[in-house]
């Protein structure tokens, strides 16, 4: 009985990700930040779907789309199970790319 909890336990975060429509999985659903801070917190409050684990940020990397809007990607790792997930980031409002910053 006691091993059945764990895999109830992931059905359930994986059918409730698939209900709500998953954030920041690319340029599309990409969330908005206007400090690096708010992108590490966002990735440490994620569950991860396939063992109710959480995320560690492996690395980071910035792109562009093709309008020229600038994209943090935080590489990241399940610290329990190993499974891994990109989360995006729209820097858009960051000081130095939105002009504020001199």
């Amino acid at each position: 009985m006691r091993g059945l909890i764990p895999v109830l336990l992931a059905l359930a975060l994986v059918t409730l990700a698939e209900e709500t429509g998953e954030l920041a999985t690319d340029f599309s659903t990409a969330i908005p930040v206007t400090t690096i801070d708010e992108e590490y917190e966002y990735v440490y409050e994620q569950i991860c779907p396939a063992c109710g684990g959480s995320y560690a940020v492996a690395e980071q990397s910035l792109d562009f789309d093709e309008a020229g809007t600038p994209y943090d990607i935080l590489h990241s790792l399940c610290t329990d199970c190993g499974a891994t997930r990109d989360f995006y980031f729209d820097v858009s409002g960051l000081p130095w790319f939105s002009g504020e910053w001199d």
